[in-house]
């Protein structure tokens, strides 16, 4: 690891123009419509890929059964970040506030000490983590609810794509949102929160999967296919 000029921020982008998903915008005043761009990137992250085997008789040895591939699965990508408000943010309105992250803390005496319309007053915020955190919730939501509409494709929720970096690279669904709220300003804002989080789909070595790749072709009776 070494420093670098910049520092790459995990993103999802949401891969259907419909639906709750499609509206979420979060990463600053150049987002674009349908990303959330990570205020703070994942700490740890498990790459799960299942195959179904089954044993049977003896291959080549006597002492193991042997295996044989029955089906295929998809793969899981669970991950875990930061949401966190609770410090105060640098604006270009007030720039003070990355002043104050900066200035030393000293000992000084007390008839020293400037008037307080002379300190740097920090940048405080009203912030809170639900923006993200309905943004993330969104992406569960069914694009399509009705049950008679024409396209029952859309009886889903949003597929999306995860980059990290230029390599790492899923494309799937969202199948679990667990956050844990830790700070609370005093007025109840939540000001920070642990999220774990987990898409099901595929890992991405190559192009990305269109949705119709993504989508099963089956769909099992009384639940609608993704």
């Amino acid at each position: 690891m070494y420093p670098r000029v910049n520092r790459e921020m995990a993103q999802i982008e949401v891969m259907d123009k419909k639906g709750p998903g499609s509206k979420v915008k979060v990463g600053g005043l150049f987002a674009s419509k349908g990303t959330i761009t990570f205020p703070f990137n994942p700490f740890e992250m498990t790459l799960t890929r299942g195959k179904s085997i089954d044993t049977g008789p003896a291959g080549g040895s006597n002492d193991y059964q042997g295996l044989q591939w029955k089906d295929s699965a998809a793969d899981e990508l669970s991950f875990a970040f930061y949401l966190d408000e609770s410090e105060p943010t640098p604006t270009l309105v007030n720039p003070l506030g990355s002043l104050n992250q900066m200035l030393p803390i000293l000992p000084i005496a007390v008839d020293t000490l400037l008037p307080a319309q002379f300190l740097p007053s920090p940048d405080l915020n009203s912030n809170s983590v639900l923006d993200v955190v309905n943004a993330l919730y969104s992406l569960t939501l069914i694009i399509d609810n009705d049950p008679n509409s024409k396209d029952q494709t859309l009886r889903r929720p949003s597929f999306v794509k995860f980059m990290f970096g230029e390599d790492f690279k899923f494309a799937g669904a969202v199948s679990k949102l667990e956050y844990t709220f830790e700070l609370f300003d005093s007025d109840g804002t939540p000001k920070r929160a642990k999220v774990s989080m987990s898409l099901t789909g595929r890992y991405v070595m190559g192009s990305w999967p269109s949705k119709e790749d993504l989508r099963s072709a089956e769909r099992a009776e009384g639940s609608a296919s993704l």
